[in-house]
C-alpha cells in the first residue's frame, strides 16, 4: 500500500497554498495545500527557477529560510532571496528558529529525494506546528 499524509487533522481546512523555499546552489521546495493535503516536493538547480514555481503556483504565503547577515552566497541566490524578501507574502524564518525544534520532531518522508527538499519541508511543518498545534506526518 502506498503512503499517505496523515496526522494532519488538527490543522484547518480552507483554501491555502503554502511553499517553503530553502534557498542555496540547490534549492529545496516543499509545496502543501491545506485543503487537498497535497504535499509536493522538489529540487531546483538554478535559484531564478522560483520565482517562475511561485507565478504557477500562486502561493498564499511563502516561507523562506533567513539568510544570516553575514552568508556568503552566490550572487543568483542573492539576488533571488532579496528579491523574495521584499513581498508581504513572505515570511523569513531562521534556521535558529525551526532547527532546534524539528531536530526533535524527525520525519522520514518519500517525497524529499536529499537534504536542501528535507528542510524545506521541515520548516513548512514548523510553520505549521508552531501556528495550529499540528503539523504534516507521514505514515503506511
Amino acid at each position: 500500500m502506498g503512503k499517505k499524509l496523515g496526522g494532519d487533522f488538527g490543522l484547518p481546512y480552507f483554501p491555502l497554498r503554502i511553499v517553503s523555499i530553502d534557498l542555496g546552489e540547490t534549492t529545496g521546495v516543499a509545496v502543501y495545500d491545506l485543503h487537498f493535503r497535497s504535499l509536493v516536493c522538489s529540487s531546483l538547480m538554478d535559484p531564478n527557477q522560483v520565482i517562475l514555481l511561485l507565478s504557477a503556483y500562486k502561493p498564499d504565503i511563502i516561507l523562506l529560510e533567513r539568510f544570516p547577515s553575514m552568508s556568503s552566497v552566490d550572487s543568483s541566490v542573492d539576488l533571488v532571496y532579496n528579491t523574495l524578501s521584499l513581498h508581504q507574502e513572505v515570511i523569513l524564518i531562521s534556521p535558529g528558529e525551526w532547527k532546534p525544534i524539528m531536530k526533535v520532531r524527525k520525519l522520514e518522508c518519500s517525497k524529499t529525494t536529499n537534504r536542501h527538499e528535507k528542510d524545506a519541508l521541515d520548516i513548512l511543518r514548523f510553520y505549521l506546528f508552531t501556528n495550529w498545534g499540528s503539523e504534516i506526518e507521514w505514515k503506511n
